[in-house]
């Protein structure tokens, strides 16, 4: 049971359900920022968090990643049970978890099917594991144009892909890609889903995830006392792309490609900065 008996200052020392606050994506959506601000102010967060990175995370990210390759019943399961354990272990009248893995794998050309094809059915899984708890979904969106910038420049730098970025666009599943109809698709299987948009954290305080801090409770005076971290994961700058995407370079084998993106963010002075 994830009923925690409430406190006896409660009246009636009523029994109150667990709140798991969940923000499941999208990759390259200030995700890893937020979980930065989230690691760096734990104390001030009112809650139990299991953070991206954290080890009690590991075994339900794995579940999620076998998922996308085998979506059947099995591996479905597999979800729902580590979903049931990682609750069941931590133990709080609320919880914070975060991880962008829930929805699937970053989306790259060498993934077949529509971006996020198995978000929705994960996250419905995810949801019948915690059966019993308050489960709430929070998704950040974003400019599909910048999104689509972004996750190239990132793929560019870590996948070695062989594309330019419009070769990247034109591909069908990230031509047609909407965000909107994603969230559609996932608030059909499980009901509700808290959904910003990144361009709305720009300016704030804390910046990426600002908007998933306030679903929290969290006002604006509150969290102009959190800690503040550096951007992460930033981009790669125009001319670190310019190189990457030479002629001759495009030729290259991949690994080859992915030590030349390594050499490159490493030697170049302002290969990081571009599209985050």
């Amino acid at each position: 049971g994830w009923r925690h008996i409430a406190e006896e200052n409660r009246p009636g020392g009523t029994e109150v359900l667990m709140i798991c606050d969940l923000h499941v994506g999208f990759h390259k959506t200030g995700t890893t920022s937020l979980q930065a601000v989230l690691a760096a102010n734990r104390g001030r967060l009112g809650a139990v968090l299991v953070n991206h990175t954290d080890s009690a995370m590991m075994p339900l990210r794995a579940a999620c990643l076998a998922f996308e390759k085998r979506r059947d019943a099995e591996t479905g399961r597999a979800i729902a049970q580590e979903t049931r354990a990682l609750l069941d272990a931590a133990r709080g009248d609320r919880v914070v978890m975060s991880s962008e893995i829930l929805c699937g794998p970053i989306p790259s050309p060498k993934r077949r099917g529509a971006v996020y094809e198995s978000a929705a059915d994960s996250l419905q899984w995810v949801q019948e594991g915690a059966a019993g708890a308050d489960l709430r979904l929070h998704v950040c969106t974003r400019d599909e144009g910048k999104w689509l910038s972004s996750l190239y420049r990132h793929l560019l730098r870590t996948r070695g892909i062989a594309l330019t970025e419009a070769q990247f666009r034109s591909l069908p599943a990230f031509a047609d890609f909407r965000f909107d109809a994603l969230c559609a698709a996932i608030r059909a299987k499980t009901g509700a889903l808290h959904q910003w948009r990144m361009e709305d954290d720009i300016g704030t305080d804390l910046g990426p995830g600002t908007g998933f801090l306030t679903a929290l409770g969290h006002s604006a005076a509150d969290l102009g006392q959190w800690t503040r971290v550096s951007p992460q994961n930033q981009g790669l700058s125009p001319r670190a792309v310019a190189v990457l995407t030479a002629p001759w370079a495009l030729t290259l084998p991949v690994f080859l490609r992915r030590i030349l993106a390594r050499a490159v963010t490493t030697l170049l002075p302002d290969a990081r900065g571009g599209a985050a």
